[in-house]
């Protein structure tokens, strides 16, 4: 879990509540926008209204952390 600040608000990402459908689908660049706010608000409790009011360059922020987040190894958790 990570966290990440943005112009007017932090925004916690977990990526444990994706599958990995969920993962394959949306980083496929195929799915509607319906749906990529789906993802988006999965990770982040964001709600579509939330993602269509933001500043595009602190979405493009999110989804960075996002797909960092989903890539980087798992740690130890011993």
């Amino acid at each position: 879990m990570r966290e990440i600040i943005l112009s007017d608000k932090t925004i916690r990402v977990d990526t444990s509540k994706l599958t990995m459908g969920d993962w394959r689908e949306f980083f496929s660049g195929k799915q509607t926008h319906k749906k990529d706010d789906e993802f988006v608000e999965k990770a982040t409790g964001l709600t579509p209204k939330e993602q269509q009011n933001m500043l595009r360059n602190d979405y493009r922020r999110l989804i960075k952390v996002i797909a960092q987040e989903g890539t980087e190894p798992l740690t130890d958790p011993n």
